[in-house]
């Protein structure tokens, strides 16, 4: 299913306050290996914030050349994927980096990644290969329509140790102030760890429990401050994960 531009409508004033609305869409990239993703094309028609996960480094170059000064890239995966923040065509950043969960510098894994990526070889799970991956956190503070607020965009380790000690430090990398969170957090709704971050961070996830990769739901846009849900809903595309979009009012 192809994703519609939305119509922007005007701002609206509420008492002393002029309300906006943003369109916030997040979506896994990683099959477009397979082949080109004509949803994503339709998709990065729209004038929205857009968050991306495992992206090619074909898929980044185009951004980058599409996209210039509106787009954040931050390699992860020893440099052959990206994370990818996309702006609207009215905002710009004011600060953009990259914050490391589990290596040093993006390069070499912490002691604590090995070390569980041994311990889960050494009892002969699959899941080994996922501490050898390098983890990131773009952290970008934004100023869009007079607004200033800081996006995450992450995608976690889907092996649960991994997880959890990545969820442990996002706490203090959204830190204060208006807020969005999005991305591929490969932790279900009902794990604890996530909904301790959540109420710990005071984020709010958007929708509901509706599954977006098989029958699970992993994939998020949570939001924090001035910011009201104001729709929701999921499309498909060639990646394996169903995208999440979501119509936030920004006061």
């Amino acid at each position: 299913m192809v994703v519609r531009s939305p119509r922007i409508p005007l701002p609206t004033k509420r008492g002393a306050d002029i309300v906006h609305r943003l369109t916030v869409t997040t979506y896994n990239t990683y099959r477009e290996r397979t082949g080109r993703d004509e949803t994503l094309d339709a998709l990065l028609t729209q004038d929205g914030l857009t968050c991306l996960q495992e992206v090619s480094i074909e898929r980044a170059r185009e951004l980058r050349r599409e996209f210039g000064r509106r787009v954040c890239l931050s390699q992860v995966m020893f440099g052959w994927q990206f994370l990818a923040i996309i702006l609207p065509e009215d905002a710009s950043f004011v600060t953009c980096r990259t914050v490391q969960l589990n290596a040093h510098l993006g390069i070499v894994p912490t002691d604590w990644t090995l070390r569980r990526a041994w311990m889960l070889r050494h009892k002969r799970s699959r899941a080994w290969k996922d501490g050898l991956i390098i983890r990131a956190t773009q952290v970008c503070h934004v100023v869009w329509r007079g607004r200033e607020f800081r996006v995450l965009n992450t995608h976690l380790p889907f092996e649960w140790g991994l997880r959890d000690r990545c969820i442990g430090m996002l706490p203090e990398i959204v830190g204060d102030g208006d807020a969005l969170l999005c991305g591929d957090l490969n932790a279900v709704p009902s794990d604890v760890h996530l909904a301790d971050m959540m109420l710990e961070t005071g984020l709010r996830p958007a929708g509901d429990e509706a599954p977006t990769l098989g029958r699970r739901r992993i994939d998020y846009v949570a939001y924090r401050g001035g910011l009201r849900e104001l729709e929701y809903g999921l499309f498909e595309g060639r990646s394996d994960h169903r995208g999440v979009r979501v119509e936030l009012e920004v006061v």
